[in-house]
């Protein structure tokens, strides 16, 4: 699986993206409101959702609009193959964010049908894919080497 890093700009830097990602976190905080008024799975929610998901996606385009492009030279890293082609051949997005960032729905993100069928996970960090040298990998990637 190749995850490509996208970068975010810091908030402060960059207006379009700032504005959208503050839209996005006022929507999104209306979950809770909008679980209780209407249940946990009800249209509303999945309504918040798809709206909330593509403000981030337009706030991620605003700053670079090739940015879900999957070509094999955009920065990011591999992981070790799993020997499961669904999974082995996934392209995922690894949105690097300021820490106060973090805590937005960035799973949610979306273009529209097309990007959910493709198959694109994404995550969001404050701190690029990179994997760290072989002597200090994390559990999970020593896991995921020797499976």
């Amino acid at each position: 699986m190749r995850w490509i890093d996208i970068i975010l700009p810091e908030p402060g830097t960059h207006h379009s993206f700032d504005n959208l990602v503050g839209e996005a976190r006022t929507a999104a905080a209306t979950l809770p409101v909008i679980q209780e008024r209407d249940g946990l799975d009800s249209q509303a929610v999945v309504e918040l959702m798809r709206d909330v998901g593509n403000k981030l996606f337009q706030a991620v385009c605003a700053t670079d609009s090739g940015a879900f492009g999957t070509e094999s030279s955009r920065p990011g890293t591999s992981i070790p193959d799993l020997g499961h082609e669904d999974h082995d051949d996934l392209t995922g997005f690894h949105l690097v964010v300021s820490r106060n960032q973090l805590s937005l729905p960035w799973s949610w993100l979306h273009n529209g049908l097309e990007f959910i069928l493709e198959k694109h996970p994404i995550c969001a960090s404050d701190r690029p894919a990179d994997l760290p040298s072989g002597n200090q990998l994390r559990p999970w990637m020593q896991r995921q080497i020797r499976a």
